[in-house]
């Protein structure tokens, strides 16, 4: 095998850091967080304060990485929790759209509901490879009271009613249901949260895949989106740079003050404020209006 890795003791681990020009102001400390931390997520978190010859810039701190690491660890929360209201409302919208327009189980039949510009052959394959998909999670999710329920009280019905189904989708299976849907019906969702439905395709997206980076403990912070998602105007008052975190930032307060305009971001909030306390830094992340980014987010 030509894999050169080998195991290093934690002491070893941090003398690493150190040979590169990191500075350790508590060794101790230290130590015992990279008993927790693995030595290569700190690292990933480290290179945000690296130089182009891979070293670390001048008075770059031990500590300053680990704190790098808890900003992405509460930003991860902040947006998880909010793009679950999000997936719960989208996927509500979603529900109860086809329910009201086509009855429980008008959605079984695609050509109904869906674009009728994709070819016929296509609408009848997604058709059948949907319900085989419901099958399993009828018998994966089995236990759940809401199938279980449903089973029970309707043992004639092959097929769960398009509310019960919403509870058990994931949120790319929702989005699916709605690319699948015709124009006029995809007017209908995005409308909503006012937005066009090209928007309302970008933002979700966009939601989608950090949501999946955050549930699988993928670090957020210096994200650097390969898919720019649509930029309104109050996002382009905010930022400079559109592939940034930030922008997916906006993209979830947008959503959560649609749903619910009460809702207070003071956590995040915080902790926006604890990671841009600098012109340099706000810089970085594309920020090129600090004072409109707190008051989107604080109003």
């Amino acid at each position: 095998m030509s894999c050169n890795e080998i195991h290093l003791s934690y002491e070893e681990q941090l003398n690493r850091f150190i040979s590169r020009g990191m500075l350790v102001k508590n060794k101790t400390k230290a130590l015992e967080r990279l008993k927790h931390i693995s030595y290569y997520k700190i690292k990933q978190f480290s290179t945000f304060f690296m130089d182009n010859n891979g070293n670390y810039r001048k008075n770059t701190s031990f500590e300053a990485v680990i704190q790098n690491f808890y900003f992405d660890k509460n930003l991860r929360m902040e947006f998880l929790k909010c793009s679950e209201k999000i997936e719960l409302s989208i996927k509500n919208k979603i529900a109860y759209l086809l329910g009201i327009k086509y009855g429980a189980f008008g959605y079984l039949n695609f050509s109904s509901w869906c674009d009728r510009t994709k070819p016929k052959e296509e609408i009848q394959n997604e058709e059948l490879k949907f319900k085989k998909k419901i099958l399993k999670k009828m018998k994966l999710f089995s236990d759940n009271s809401i199938i279980k329920d449903f089973v029970i009280n309707n043992p004639k019905e092959p097929y769960l009613s398009i509310w019960r189904l919403s509870e058990v989708l994931t949120f790319g299976e929702a989005l699916y249901l709605f690319e699948m849907m015709s124009q006029k019906n995809k007017v209908s969702i995005a409308r909503n949260y006012n937005l066009k439905v090209d928007e309302f395709t970008s933002y979700a997206n966009n939601i989608k895949l950090v949501r999946n980076l955050c549930a699988h403990n993928m670090s957020i912070i210096h994200l650097r989106l390969r898919t720019i998602p649509k930029i309104n105007i109050d996002f382009s008052n905010i930022l400079n740079r559109y592939d940034r975190i930030f922008t997916s930032l906006l993209i979830i307060i947008y959503f959560t003050k649609n749903i619910n305009p009460n809702y207070k971001f003071k956590t995040l909030y915080h902790i926006v404020c604890q990671l841009i306390k600098r012109n340099k830094v706000a810089k970085i992340y594309g920020i090129k209006n600090y004072k409109l980014l707190k008051k989107y987010i604080k109003t």
